[in-house]
């Protein structure tokens, strides 16, 4: 899954949401749930051990990953859309 529908890194900044307010995060893809809620996938940024799981395996115990953190979109106030030219 993509986070824009064009290929496209994707931003966006939430102002009014209690856990994310006046945030800025990278949006890693999106899904629409089964109440029909546009939802997004983010990476906040945040590097707290709570948004982190460790990775499974023996010799893992030091390896963290970012646990998906979904979004409902209606609470993103800006959103910002990039274009990366052809290298």
């Amino acid at each position: 899954m993509r986070a824009g529908s064009a290929n496209k890194p994707v931003m966006i900044t939430t102002t009014f949401d209690e856990t994310f307010d006046f945030h800025t995060m990278v949006v890693l893809g999106y899904k629409t749930d089964s109440d029909n809620n546009k939802m997004l996938n983010l990476h906040t940024g945040w590097y707290l051990h709570s948004y982190f799981q460790q990775m499974p395996g023996a010799d893992q115990e030091d390896k963290y990953y970012h646990k998906r953190v979904w979004f409902n979109k209606s609470m993103a106030t800006y959103g910002y859309y990039f274009t990366l030219p052809n290298s």
